[in-house]
């Protein structure tokens, strides 16, 4: 059970998660979820450059 804490934690700070911080956080339970939330955050972390016509 501790390495489920460890991993979940290690998770969070990855993605500067602050769950502790939410007034309701739930956490998915999509096997997937960590890839999503690594294009997300990676998308809005490094955004393409803005395109004006």
């Amino acid at each position: 059970m501790r390495v489920v804490v460890l991993r979940r934690h290690a998770l969070w700070r990855k993605h500067r998660l602050k769950p502790h911080r939410q007034s309701a956080f739930r956490l998915s339970r999509d096997p997937r979820f960590a890839a999503k939330v690594a294009d997300v955050a990676g998308f809005f972390m490094d955004r393409p450059a803005a395109r004006w016509c």
